[in-house]
């Protein structure tokens, strides 16, 4: 049985703040965007990982970074500490990102309708 902490931590939608860091994490409706964007993987395209995803912030919060989904990517602990470490640059991170959106908004929802109908067994016989 949930107590209620559980329930009101569910029930949340504004940002969360961390007792950790003691600052605003975002809230559960970004984060599902921004792991729906990635296809719940790491964003880097040669990692295959899919557990324990983290949001990063491509501007650091520190350097007045925010959490909307544009400045959010999802990244396994492992390509978010090398990036944190200097391993990964920037520019690799924001090319990753700019891969997600174009694959995520490539077509628009009528293109997508008739890719579809397109794909459905049979058409060919029409």
């Amino acid at each position: 049985m949930e107590n209620r902490k559980t329930k009101r931590r569910l029930k949340t939608f504004g940002p969360v703040k961390s007792k950790a860091s003691g600052r605003c994490n975002p809230p559960p409706s970004m984060r599902d965007e921004v792991l729906r964007e990635a296809g719940y993987k790491c964003a880097n395209p040669t990692c295959r990982n899919i557990l324990t995803l983290q949001l990063h912030h491509m501007v650091w919060v520190k350097d007045g970074g925010g959490n909307k989904a544009t400045n959010l990517i999802a990244l396994c602990g492992h390509c978010h500490d090398l990036h944190t470490q200097g391993h990964i640059p920037a520019s690799a991170i924001r090319h990753w990102k700019g891969l997600l959106h174009a694959l995520n908004h490539a077509f628009n929802k009528e293109s997508m309708d008739l890719l579809l109908y397109l794909a459905h067994p049979g058409i060919e016989n029409v």
